[in-house]
């Protein structure tokens, strides 16, 4: 055999083991697809059957425990308990009271989450007359400690102011008068009404208070609300800051002694609320049978006793 044959046998050789190389790589990967196809059929079989199982299931609601048997035990222990000795069962209200402390304790942390233990604890009732009766008393107690103390400078001031220049201004424009608030606020109060009748009015927290001077020189306020001539005071706001639309009312239900009236208003109290500023602004009103005046002035803490008017009840014969 030449060299040329030779050549030619190795090439053909070469050539038919690698077509036969060929042959065995296709084939590997031909295996390859379908063994990821077969991986993905067996996943989507998987997941049927995981739907199938969990729709086979039982899920219908959890029946609720019968605890009735609970109640029937307290019911034993109650009935055992009323044959305990006087010890036992001081001892027996001692564990109770530090449970239910416990209990309190906790709650306060985690509010609402023991609720049903402390259920059957008694709630305390909230005496709100007896507590309004109480701040009352309080209010008057320190109002005659206040009067103990400046009641001789202030008669003095307030006679002097009395004989004084008139200070309170005539309401004479309708644009000015407050006709409407007051019939407002004293339907509010309650206020009386009769032959005479003198109400104050302003708009703030501050306490004013009306005082009248009457012909015997008797001074009508809030520390003498009743006169032997029949006056009354019988609407008196603010000693404490309750309200920013107050009223003041006094009133003859008949006629009173014949003479001059005077009126007067005292700052007596500024208090610290909000957009609760002096001068404050008031207008007073005074209803002698069917005829009505008003009159508008303004005061501030530590001023003296603003002299709003002056009055006159007469007889039928000086008429």
């Amino acid at each position: 055999m030449n060299p040329a044959e030779t050549v030619v046998g190795v090439l053909l050789l070469l050539g038919f083991g690698y077509g036969l190389w060929s042959l065995v790589q296709n084939k590997g990967s031909m295996r390859i697809d379908l063994d990821t196809t077969q991986e993905h059929t067996y996943t989507s079989r998987a997941v049927e059957s995981a739907v199938e199982m969990y729709e086979q299931m039982d899920i219908s609601p959890i029946e609720e425990v019968d605890d009735s048997h609970l109640e029937k035990l307290e019911e034993l222990r109650a009935n055992a308990r009323k044959e305990w000795s006087a010890e036992e069962k001081e001892e027996f209200e001692k564990v109770e009271k530090e449970r239910l402390r416990q209990y309190t304790e906790m709650a306060m942390g985690l509010p609402g989450q023991f609720d049903h233990l402390l259920k059957d604890e008694p709630e305390e009732e909230v005496d709100f007359k007896r507590e309004a009766e109480e701040a009352r008393l309080q209010l008057l107690a320190e109002r005659e400690a206040w009067v103990s103390e400046f009641e001789v400078a202030f008669e003095e001031h307030a006679n002097q102011a009395s004989v004084g220049q008139l200070q309170g201004m005539k309401v004479k424009m309708a644009s000015n008068s407050r006709e409407k608030e007051f019939h407002k606020r004293l339907e509010r109060e309650g206020a009386e009404t009769g032959y005479i009748q003198i109400s104050l009015l302003w708009d703030n927290h501050n306490d004013l208070d009306l005082h009248v001077v009457t012909p015997g020189e008797e001074r009508i306020c809030f520390n003498k609300r009743r006169t032997a001539c029949g006056g009354t005071l019988d609407v008196d706001m603010n000693a404490r800051p309750t309200s920013k639309e107050p009223l003041e009312n006094l009133v003859w239900w008949k006629q009173p002694p014949l003479g001059t009236y005077t009126v007067l208003v005292h700052h007596y109290a500024k208090h610290r609320r909000w957009r609760t500023n002096d001068p404050t602004f008031f207008q007073v009103r005074v209803k002698i049978e069917d005829e009505v005046s008003e009159y508008m002035g303004s005061i501030s803490h530590g001023e003296p006793v603003f002299k709003v008017c002056e009055f006159v009840v007469a007889g039928d014969e000086e008429e």
